[in-house]
């Protein structure tokens, strides 16, 4: 059985205490047209898993920055996003306008966790992205009053961007950092899943079942169940090789049978060329005909790339660079 809330999109320049909503929805099949798909295949499987019935409420609007599900308060810390006054703009993008209508009401209503799938619209400003996403939970947490609840957030999915707002790659660095900064959350990584010309990935499946799968390992404590992918952890220079190391792939990695051609490696004068890789065990040697001493080396570091590597589990690597230039 699941059971479903769907907040209506609105906006508030003040705290509001409750919504305009019929109650709890059964899932048939009108009422999943109009919900989530992540979130309904999400709660889908957690309910197949569990044998109990699940509830799930969806409150969310596309094309969002965290500003706006952030209460005034989380954003005290950054003096640089100013919060207008009541008779100011009410649109989506204002900062907390998401937060006190979309938010707020739902306060200390009795959840289990969170699942967080946002990130786009904040690629103009990726340096403070991680510490936004963390106040935004510190406060979330402080406000629901019932300590620190799963978070798990999805890594947006490579995408060919052709606006002026940003790249993806160091949004996506920014959500990583997140992880080091927020207790108890997890980030499914979505490399494999997008889509060259659409932002939307259509495969909302593989998103849903490793998030999913994180609230069944670690919220729910299945044991035995496969959940994590493989961040970048280490690198070593040996000559004109680099080789580099990862989390989370004590038993190898693979390709499935594809090249591996989202590599690219760097000497002294910060110059990238594509590199050839191979696969050492829990690591991946890294050259180029180009590069005779290597310095740094980077993984889909782009808006548009298919990830091509897995840990054995089949769970896609983190893009990763070891520079900061």
């Amino acid at each position: 059985m699941i059971r479903m809330i769907r907040l209506e999109r609105s906006s508030s320049m003040q705290p509001l205490d409750s919504i305009a909503h019929t109650g709890w929805q059964a899932s048939n099949a009108e009422d999943v047209r109009k919900f989530s798909a992540v979130g309904y295949q999400f709660a889908k499987m957690l309910q197949q898993q569990l044998k109990v019935p699940v509830g799930i409420i969806g409150t969310y609007w596309g094309g969002t920055m965290v500003e706006a599900w952030m209460s005034e308060k989380s954003l005290k810390a950054f003096p640089e996003i100013t919060v207008p006054p009541d008779t100011a703009g009410r649109g989506k993008h204002t900062p907390t306008s998401l937060f006190n209508a979309m938010v707020h009401p739902l306060v200390g209503y009795n959840i289990r966790g969170m699942i967080w799938y946002q990130g786009e619209q904040n690629r103009g400003n990726p340096e403070s992205y991680d510490k936004l996403l963390a106040s935004m939970v510190k406060d979330w947490r402080e406000q629901w009053q019932v300590g620190s609840f799963p978070f798990y957030y999805v890594q947006i999915a490579p995408f060919r961007y052709n606006d002026k707002l940003g790249p993806a790659a160091p949004l996506r660095e920014a959500q990583q950092r997140a992880l080091g900064l927020i207790p108890n959350a997890a980030m499914v990584i979505s490399m494999d899943v997008g889509e060259e010309r659409g932002i939307h990935p259509p495969d909302k499946t593989t998103i849903s079942k490793r998030l999913a799968l994180l609230a069944l390992a670690n919220a729910y404590n299945r044991k035995g169940l496969p959940s994590a992918s493989p961040f970048y952890a280490s690198m070593k220079i040996d000559g004109n090789v680099a080789t580099v190391c990862f989390t989370n792939a004590g038993n190898g990695l693979t390709t499935f049978g594809k090249p591996l051609i989202n590599f690219e490696v760097a000497g002294q004068d910060k110059v990238f060329y594509p590199a050839d890789a191979r696969m050492v065990g829990e690591g991946i040697r890294v050259s180029s005909s180009k590069v005779a001493v290597p310095v740094a080396v980077r993984y889909g570091y782009k808006d548009w790339v298919q990830g091509e590597i897995y840990n054995t589990e089949g769970f896609p690597l983190a893009p990763f660079r070891t520079d900061s230039w």
